[in-house]
């Protein structure tokens, strides 16, 4: 309980905390050779939920704590996450301040070197985070880098890793011939005989003498490969008590699994601090990280796969193998096609300077100062040669972010009384925070030399489309801290903020952020102690309640919009058909956003309990904590009556709730003395989320493929329900007033044997989406239970160490292999023309009687010329709904350690010398056996198939000190 924790402005002992902080130091994540922590945070702090969205190097994902806020009529199921706030030595962002966060795919966490970092303490409640004021309501990520200290000499550290990444299992196709075969095979037995005849058999599978349809193209081997990481980091500190340092150098290098795709990364981290006289001190700190990564041969800029764009096509839609395809289509699948280009880059540099002045004993005077640049880039081009249209597509993107920040304040720290029995430990400052923002955007079609890949004059006007952007906001905050210990075992303390945004109207601008914590260390009472203290030994029990809040990320939202020009189709965008009047360019409101001056805070309030156990010689260590988070005026779009002219608009009407509890047990198996030393810690949480407010009067709403429902969670699934599938026409159930069976609408196909039914919900026996497709409050993306389950063995200098992460109790929708299915029954040809997975491992309706006896999936008949389609595959409805269970290994590493008193570390110069081999990702289980990885899903719940594993990593690699 000695450790230290920073909860924000100040450093406190663990056992002083009051408050749900859970803490990681640097010997959790040391040699594991990752490009960011993001992944590995999950595994060491309970009540997080960690997000894959895909398993490039350096790609996005996110980090949820105590439950998910982020709610919204149209939202990014990429994006809709409410993400924490990061504080890295004092520099606060978030990713609202990101706001061109998607012009790159690349992690924001994978901006920071994992070797600078020395501690990483996760704030869960209000009563943590209220400091922060307006950034806190999502939890708050504080980041400590290493820095320098007092030698007699100069420390030296190198290390570096070898990694190889295995071509990862692929989904079975069947190529050429065999895939021909199989298809012929299909139509044989469910087309009938007059539709054989009826010269309507694609030609592809037919005319196999043509060059153009005779082919075997394995399209995943053309895409995948071995990938290779590289890692070095060179770092060296010193000095003295005066005056000491830390500089760190990092370079990595990355091949992905996916041709084309990799990182390149070069970090730099530098720490000075130094002593003037006997009261002032300064810590000069600077960041500075180059990022190029490839993104692989997609086009982002086309199809509905953004965020999975590795790959040139939607590897649930390949083409079919018997198809041609040119030498240069085959280089630019296999990502060596020259005259492509798609690469993001990304620059991010921090300075910042903290001093600190004694103003007295138990008082000093501190200011930090800080300035962020981000800029990120991404260039892109697709060439002529592989293009239908023949022409060429350049685009080009760019976000700058600057940030500067100065904030100023007082730091308390008293004992009073004969045996210092009182302590008061306070803050009071002001902090302002200004981000000024530029982001532009450039496409262009043209036909003409693909030498050229950037856009210039060989495009004309019409041909180029884009724009260009810059804003500004700023936020000032007054906060404040005390708390008061007594005898070392009664603690009490409170937080406020004020915070004054200009994103908001002048009679909102400003907002409190009250919070209050209380914390009793009960083994430390005398009329107990003699009873408990053999087995107990240390009991701490706490609560705490607060406010915090969260701006929205437009800086210019509470103003209304206008267009220049033309204003859209009048029919459906109740614009105006104007251009220009008198030669004058027309200015025409914008109908989709009115200004709106009272938009303001959002707001969470919650409350806290818990305790903290240690127990037989602190080997057994047990913290529990409960908790309520309510969250309230979130925006939401509300629609407007005709009459007004307008569209919608956002407004302060929303709310969650997020309840449950978490909980860490940390168990030495031996006793740390020993030689041998096992640490098993396990890590439960369960957190229940609700809908509390929606607008129109808590009105159910429901949009394209998801929907609201007050008391139920977030983005429930919008679906039929499927009821079984049909082996006879005499099971469909009968009108009693017409005599007349369950049908479906007139535009789908007549119900026949194999086909899904669907539960007819408002018993019309008419099957359509207008009264049977309802939000399904039976299924829920949200996990019931989420958590974490470590090892960690040393004996005398051998270590191994294993990190998993597990959730269950999801639904998850396999869009994957709904995208796939659903080729076969759309009309036309396309399940002719798309790619064959050999599907094996799955049963299908064939014959009357597989309904019942449960089949995975109804009949896939290819479509006919005579049938229609009757959609039975179709992506909203239960039958893709699967278990979204899963354990996940995410690291395992054994390696040995010599030091000094090892002789030959004398004749070679070393201090220290760790060797280590390690494996990311080496096991996953989970329940559903037809997802391809159950611990990637968006925020809707839906599956990513970008094609894009979490690949197994093999590492080999040293640690030197000299």
């Amino acid at each position: 309980m000695d450790d230290v924790v920073l909860i924000g402005y100040q450093k406190v002992f663990k056992r002083d905390v009051t408050s749900a902080v859970s803490s990681i130091k640097s010997d959790d994540i040391e040699g594991i050779p990752v490009l960011d922590v993001s992944g590995l945070i999950a595994t060491q702090a309970t009540g997080i939920q960690s997000v894959n969205m895909t398993g490039a190097p350096a790609g996005r994902g996110a980090l949820i704590i105590r439950g998910n806020t982020s709610i919204g009529g149209d939202i990014d199921a990429d994006l809709a996450y409410s993400s924490p706030l990061y504080v890295i030595d004092g520099v606060q962002t978030s990713l609202e301040d990101l706001a061109g966060y998607g012009v790159s795919n690349v992690d924001f966490l994978a901006s920071l070197n994992p070797n600078d970092i020395a501690s990483i303490d996760v704030l869960k409640d209000a009563s943590a985070a209220a400091i922060y004021g307006s950034r806190g309501a999502n939890g708050v990520i504080i980041i400590e880098t290493k820095k320098g200290v007092a030698l007699d000499k100069p420390e030296f550290s190198f290390s570096t890793s070898l990694g190889l990444q295995p071509k990862p299992n692929l989904v079975p196709m069947l190529v050429g011939g065999a895939e021909r075969q199989a298809k012929m095979g299909m139509i044989q037995r469910w087309w009938h005989t007059d539709e054989l005849q009826s010269g309507q058999t694609p030609m592809v599978l037919t005319d196999s003498i043509n060059p153009a349809f005779n082919n075997n193209v394995d399209y995943q081997g053309l895409f995948y490969k071995t990938g290779i990481d590289q890692q070095y980091d060179f770092s060296v500190r010193g000095g003295s008590e005066k005056t000491n340092y830390r500089v760190s150098l990092g370079y990595d290098n990355q091949e992905g699994v996916i041709k084309g795709t990799g990182v390149d990364r070069v970090t730099f981290s530098s720490n000075l601090n130094f002593k003037a006289g006997e009261k002032f001190r300064n810590q000069l700190i600077t960041r500075f990280t180059h990022t190029d990564l490839q993104t692989g041969q997609g086009n982002p800029y086309q199809g509905s796969f953004n965020l999975n764009s590795s790959l040139p096509v939607d590897p649930a839609g390949l083409q079919s193998s018997l198809f041609y395809i040119t030498d240069e289509r085959k280089q630019s699948l296999s990502g060596e096609l020259e005259g492509k280009l798609n690469e993001d880059r990304t620059v991010n540099f921090t300075i910042s300077n903290f001093a600190t002045f004694d103003l007295l004993p138990s008082l000093s005077l501190n200011s930090q100062l800080s300035f962020v640049y981000d800029s990120n880039k991404k260039n892109f081009y697709e060439p002529s040669t592989i293009r239908t249209e023949g022409d060429g597509f350049a685009s080009y993107a760019l976000y700058n972010r600057k940030n500067l920040t100065a904030e100023t304040y007082l730091s308390l720290f008293k004992n009073i009384g004969a045996n210092n029995d009182h302590e008061v430990t306070g803050v009071l400052g002001n902090r302002v925070d200004y981000n000024k923002y530029e982001d532009m955007a450039m496409t262009a079609f043209g036909f003409g030399s693909d030498a050229i890949q950037t856009i210039n004059n060989r495009y004309t006007q019409d041909q180029i489309s884009g724009y260009t952007d810059i804003s500004a906001n700023a936020l000032v905050s007054y906060f404040g801290r005390v708390s008061y210990k007594y005898k070392n075992r009664y603690m009490v303390g409170g937080n406020f903020s004020i915070d004054g945004s200009s994103r908001f109207g002048k009679d909102v601008r400003w907002a409190k952020f009250p919070s209050l914590n209380a914390g009793w260390v009960i083994s430390d009472e005398p009329f107990l102690k003699p009873h408990i203290s053999s087995f107990i030994d240390y009991l701490k029990i706490r609560g705490s309640w607060g406010i915090n809040g969260k701006q929205f990320p437009e800086n210019y939202l509470r103003f209304g919009k206008y267009n220049l020009g033309y204003g859209g189709n009048p029919y459906w965008a109740n614009q105006m058909n104007v251009s220009s009047y008198g030669g004058v360019t027309g200015v025409i409101p914008n109908y989709d956003q009115i200004g709106n001056a009272s938009l303001s805070w959002e707001e969470t309030e919650q409350w806290n309990v818990g305790f903290d156990l240690d127990m037989f010689n602190r080997r057994v260590s047990l913290a529990f904590d409960a908790y309520n988070k309510s969250t309230d005026k979130l925006f939401f779009d509300v629609a407007f009556p005709a009459y007004s002219g307008y569209n919608s608009a956002p407004t302060n009407v929303a709310g969650v709730l997020n309840y449950g509890w978490e909980s860490m047990l940390r168990y030495h198996v031996f006793p740390r003395e020993n030689d041998l030393r096992m640490e098993l810690s396990v890590g439960f949480a369960q957190n229940k989320n609700y809908v509390s407010k929606l607008p129109n009067g808590n009105q159910d709403y429901i949009g394209g493929d998801y929907g609201y429902v007050v008391g139920r969670p977030l983005n429930l699934y919008k679906m039929f329900i499927n009821d079984y599938i049909i082996d006879d026409l005499d099971q469909l159930p009968v009108n009693p007033f017409t005599g007349e069976p369950l049908q479906g609408k007139s535009a789908w196909a007549s119900i026949r044997p194999g086909f899904p039914i669907w539960q007819d919900l408002n018993g019309d026996y008419l099957l359509n989406e207008e009264h049977d497709l309802k939000l399904t409050t039976d299924y829920s993306p949200i996990p019931d239970i989420t958590g974490s389950f470590n090892i960690n063995l040393q004996y005398k200098k051998w270590y191994f160490q294993a990190y998993s992460q597990f959730s269950f109790g999801a639904d998850i929708k396999n869009t994957v292999l709904n995208s796939y299915m659903d080729s076969y029954d759309r009309g036309g040809d396309d399940w002719a023309r798309r790619g064959l997975a050999d599907l094996s491992e799955y049963t299908f309706w064939q014959q009357p009687g597989d309904g019942a006896a449960g089949v995975d999936f109804p009949a896939m008949y290819p479509q006919s010329p005579t049938l229609g389609a009757f959609y039975g595959f179709r992506g909203n409805q239960t039958l893709w709904i699967e278990s979204g269970d899963y354990w996940k290994v995410n690291n395992a590493s054994i390696g040995y350690t010599f030091d000094q008193n090892d002789n030959f570390m004398k004749n070679i110069g070393l201090s220290r010398l760790r060797i280590y081999g390690a494996m990311l990702n080496p096991y996953q289980w989970q329940r559903s056996k037809k997802v391809v990885d159950a611990s990637m899903v968006d925020a809707k719940g839906h599956t990513y198939g970008n094609g894009y594993p979490q690949a197994r990593t093999i590492t080999i690699g040293i640690d030197t000190k000299f």
